[in-house]
């Protein structure tokens, strides 16, 4: 069995109501707080507390801009960074299982046999981890300390940030599709087959 066939396996018994749900309620709670919830553990909070948004929500930001914010942020913005950090421990794996079993279910309508398609978000998930272990590096010891922890957030920030949209837009994109599958059905359902036939 080749690692596409083990991976298409593992992706067909991904598909469970119960995890999307549980998936899905945990991600879209964690995402309230990070980004609508004006309170401690917030995006919100971290901007308000050092004057300027936390680097996790830029496109690969430069190590010179993430050294600017930890610098700039102060002893309690650092704290509000940090408070950041613990619900972003959270965050990445309930996305990834949500998006995972998401695209195993429509994979696994429309194009099966590239059902490990379904495992994308996974690598979106580990560059979402490698920022965060970067950021606490950052709040731990400072940019002068570890100064290659900036860059290392910068590389984290970017495979996060294509792999969630190619994630996304795979979604969009195989729900069009079983979009027109159902449409051709119904036309085809709807048509006389002496018609069909011209």
């Amino acid at each position: 069995m080749t690692t596409a066939q083990r991976l298409n396996s593992i992706s067909a018994r991904l598909v469970h109501r119960g995890l999307f749900v549980v998936s899905g309620v945990l991600w879209l709670g964690l995402a309230a707080v990070l980004f609508a919830w004006p309170g401690r553990f917030s995006l919100a909070a971290v901007a308000e507390a050092c004057g300027v948004s936390a680097p996790d929500v830029a496109f690969a930001p430069g190590a010179a801009e993430t050294t600017a914010f930890v610098e700039a942020c102060g002893e309690s913005g650092l704290v509000a960074y940090r408070d950041l950090q613990v619900v972003d421990l959270l965050y990445p794996a309930a996305g990834a299982v949500f998006l995972m079993v998401a695209l195993a279910f429509l994979l696994q309508r429309i194009i099966p046999q590239a059902a490990w398609v379904a495992f994308v978000p996974v690598g979106a998930a580990m560059g979402d981890y490698l920022e965060n272990a970067a950021a606490w590096v950052l709040i731990s010891v400072g940019p002068l300390e570890a100064p290659w922890a900036a860059s290392v957030l910068q590389v984290g920030s970017a495979v996060k940030v294509v792999l969630s949209w190619a994630s996304w837009l795979l979604i969009v994109a195989l729900l069009v599709a079983l979009a027109v599958r159902a449409v051709r059905r119904r036309v085809d359902y709807a048509t006389p087959p002496a018609l069909r036939r011209l």
